[in-house]
C-alpha cells in the first residue's frame, strides 16, 4: 500500500484528521510535519547541512561535538538564565540549538495535524506540499522489538553510551522537550532522535512501520499547490496563523505577510 495519499480538498483533508486518534494530555498518539515542498526529505538539519562526501561517522560525530562546544560556549550571552539553568545535558543543549536555529541530529514535529498543515500551504505557493504522520506508539514498539529499548538516556553517562558510538543503532524515538519556550507550547512541538547520527529518519521510518486496516501507522499527506491559499485561509479562521505560533515581532511581521498573500 502507498505511503502517499493525496487530499482532494478540505472536507477530504478533515475527515481523515478526525479519525486520527487524539491523545491524553501529556501523552502523543500521532506526530506530524508539514513540509511547504513534498519532495523535501525527513532529515535532520545536521544532515541538511552538512557535506557527507568522503565523511565516516566519526567525522560527523567529531563536528557534531564541536558545533555543540561552539554553542555552549557564547549561548550565556545570549540566552535568559532560567532556560540556560534548565538546558544541562546533551539532548537539552541540542534542544535549544534547533531552536535558534543551528544544525542538530533532532527532527522537529508537532502534536497537531492543523499546525504541521499550516507549515505545509504557508510557504512555496507554487509548489505541492506535504503532511507527515507518524504513529508513535507502532514506532515506539517497532523499536523495542528490534533493539530491546525504546526509551531515552536518563544521564549523560548513557547519554555519551548511546549517542556518541560509531556502531550505535538507528533506535528513533519521539520524545517531548524537557523544558518548553512559549514558541515550542503554541506549537505543540515534539522531535524524532536516532541513536545513529546518520540515521535518515525517513528511511527508517518507512522500513519499520507499515499500513494497517485498522491504524494509521505511517503516511504523507500530498496538498496540491491550487489548495493551499484555501488551507491557509481555513487554518487562520482556526486561529493557527504566525501571530499564534510564532510570539513576538516576528510572528507579528509572518502575520502580516500572510494577510497580504491571502487578500
Amino acid at each position: 500500500m502507498s505511503t502517499e495519499l493525496e487530499i482532494n480538498d478540505w472536507q477530504h483533508f478533515s475527515s481523515i484528521a478526525e479519525q486520527l486518534d487524539v491523545a491524553a494530555m501529556g501523552s502523543v498518539s500521532y506526530a506530524f510535519r508539514g513540509h511547504a515542498n513534498k519532495e523535501w526529505k525527513l532529515n535532520p538539519t545536521l544532515l541538511r547541512n552538512l557535506n557527507l562526501e568522503n565523511k565516516t561517522i566519526d567525522d560527523v560525530l567529531e563536528i557534531e561535538k564541536r558545533s555543540l562546544a561552539e554553542f555552549k560556549s557564547q549561548a550565556h550571552l545570549h540566552i535568559n538564565p532560567n532556560e540556560l539553568s534548565l538546558t544541562k545535558d546533551t539532548v537539552s543543549w541540542w534542544t535549544a540549538m534547533q531552536h535558534y536555529g543551528a544544525p542538530t541530529r533532532l527532527l522537529d514535529w508537532t502534536k497537531s495535524i492543523y499546525v504541521a498543515t499550516y507549515f505545509a500551504v504557508t510557504e512555496h505557493l507554487e509548489e505541492d506540499g506535504s503532511v507527515w504522520v507518524v504513529h508513535v506508539g507502532s514506532l515506539h514498539e517497532k523499536m523495542n522489538s528490534l533493539h530491546g529499548s525504546n526509551t531515552m538516556p536518563k544521564t549523560q553517562t548513557e547519554i555519551d553510551a548511546n549517542y556518541f558510538s560509531n556502531d550505535a543503532p538507528e533506535l528513533l524515538i519521539f520524545c517531548n522537550r524537557s523544558s518548553l519556550s512559549e514558541r515550542m507550547i503554541a506549537q505543540q512541538g515534539i522531535f524524532s532522535i536516532s541513536r545513529n547520527v546518520l540515521s535518515n529518519h525517513e528511511e527508517v521510518l518507512g522500513q519499520v512501520l507499515e499500513s494497517e486496516p485498522n491504524i494509521v501507522q505511517y503516511k504523507k499527506l500530498i496538498i496540491s499547490a491550487h489548495l493551499k491559499p484555501l488551507f491557509a485561509k481555513r487554518l487562520r479562521s482556526m486561529n493557527i496563523t504566525a501571530g499564534s505560533l510564532f510570539p513576538g515581532l516576528d510572528g507579528l511581521g509572518k502575520y502580516v505577510k500572510e494577510y497580504v498573500q491571502l487578500s
